[in-house]
């Protein structure tokens, strides 16, 4: 066991052990994995379609040690384990990339993986996305915690890394705000920056508290960052009734969908409609004409 893990499971446990019972699982957001209700991400999930390839920018905080500072260590598919990381340190960041767009479909696109060894020592980070490598947008966040007392993943949202070991936050596109200066569906960087206790306030102004100690890899630790693509949509009828297209698909309400007619099922075509979807199926009628071939696709809208 490397000396930041032996620091922390003896500094931890002797601090927080008779506490831990007294305030977990009181909060209104997602359990730990395992329990009923968590989005926790396991490494091996089926949606992961990619990990990142590229450390952009890496600046570490402070109380890190050379030897956590491997870059690539961040880099490629989650390990599951309390050594194979790259640690941020007090307050430092780092921004990775994919080789490719963020896919940006229905539920979380990204899963960012720590290396926490228990469920309630959670080193927190603020997550960051952009699309062109210069404007950055971070994730609407909450952190009940209070400053004394452990960590209770239910009282976190919309922070790394909330889960243990070997299953990753997810985050979801679809919560940022909209911008001109970001194309969710071309999103290329990612970044954490680490969260020293105290300083920082999530996005209602709350305070934020996490251990925020710790020997030669202080502060957060990334293992991977994943990416996530949802399952195909599903179309439910194609009819054609009165010289028109009936088209229906399955939805998840709340969400914006572009219908998009292609060239001969080549590239992206033009926009053709788009629907917020308000049922969990919804349709469109689409006209024909007579003897002329059309190819239509189904997107969830950026």
């Amino acid at each position: 066991m490397n000396s930041k893990s032996m620091f922390k499971v003896i500094f931890w446990g002797f601090l927080w052990t008779g506490i831990w019972s007294q305030a977990l699982y009181a909060g209104p957001f997602a359990p730990p994995a395992g329990q009923p209700g968590s989005d926790a991400v396991p490494r091996t999930d089926s949606r992961i379609v990619g990990w990142a390839t590229l450390v952009e920018e890496y600046l570490p905080g402070s109380d890190v040690s050379e030897q956590f500072q491997d870059t690539t260590q961040a880099l490629g598919p989650a390990e599951g384990n309390s050594f194979q990381i790259c640690s941020l340190g007090n307050g430092g960041s780092i921004t990775v990339s994919f080789g490719r767009p963020v896919p940006n479909g229905v539920g979380p696109d990204l899963a960012v993986f720590e290396n926490s060894f228990d469920d309630f020592f959670l080193e927190l980070a603020f997550v960051e996305v952009s699309s062109d490598g210069v404007n950055f947008f971070r994730f609407p966040n909450r952190s009940l915690t209070p400053p004394t007392g452990g960590i209770d993943a239910t009282d976190i949202t919309g922070l790394a890394s909330k889960y243990r070991q070997g299953f990753g936050t997810p985050f979801d596109l679809a919560d940022l705000p909209d911008s001109p200066l970001l194309n969710k569906g071309a999103v290329t960087h990612v970044r954490l920056l680490d969260i020293v206790s105290g300083t920082e306030v999530d996005s209602e102004g709350g305070v934020i508290y996490d251990p925020t100690f710790g020997i030669n890899s202080a502060g957060v630790d990334c293992d991977a960052i994943a990416l996530l693509e949802s399952p195909p949509i599903e179309i439910v009828s194609t009819e054609v009734v009165a010289g028109a297209l009936r088209l229906q698909w399955v939805t998840e309400v709340g969400v914006e969908y572009q219908v998009v007619e292609i060239d001969n099922l080549g590239e992206r075509g033009s926009e053709f409609a788009t629907v917020l979807a308000d049922e969990a199926v919804e349709e469109i009628s689409i006209p024909l004409v007579p003897g002329e071939a059309r190819f239509f696709r189904i997107e969830v809208g950026g």
